[in-house]
């Protein structure tokens, strides 16, 4: 029997403190603490660059909606030269129906004169 007992002392590794240690520190409170630590931080970080990229997106589109105002007030102001525009236009239609409209062009234009007028010509008008 002594030869199959020190055989037996042989085959049996003893366990290292160090080992049982490790161990135990792997699940040790300062190990869980910084395991925790490690994933608040890792959730900070994450929660902070989504923040940054909204503020970001916030920016670009305030940036947009500026731009897209100022152009709407550029054609607002468009529409308001082209509406005087118009109302000038209208203006001068009606005018043209008129008779007095009619006897303006006639004069100016054409050089026509009522009955009994007489048509008076300055020398500068001639050199012209």
């Amino acid at each position: 029997m002594s030869h199959s007992s020190k055989s037996l002392k042989k085959t049996i590794v003893p366990v290292k403190k160090t080992n049982r240690l490790k161990i135990a520190n792997a699940f040790s409170p300062k190990r869980r603490k910084k395991r925790v630590s490690f994933f608040v931080r890792a959730t900070v970080v994450i929660v902070l660059i989504f923040s940054a990229w909204g503020l970001w997106q916030y920016y670009q589109m305030s940036v947009y909606v500026n731009q897209q105002k100022q152009k709407i007030e550029l054609i607002q102001q468009e529409i308001d030269k082209i509406k005087a525009e118009n109302r000038r236009l209208l203006r001068e239609l009606e005018e043209m129906g008129s008779q007095e409209y009619l006897e303006r062009i006639a004069r100016e234009d054409y050089g026509m004169i009522k009955d009994g007028e007489k048509v008076v010509i300055f020398q500068d008008e001639i050199e012209e």
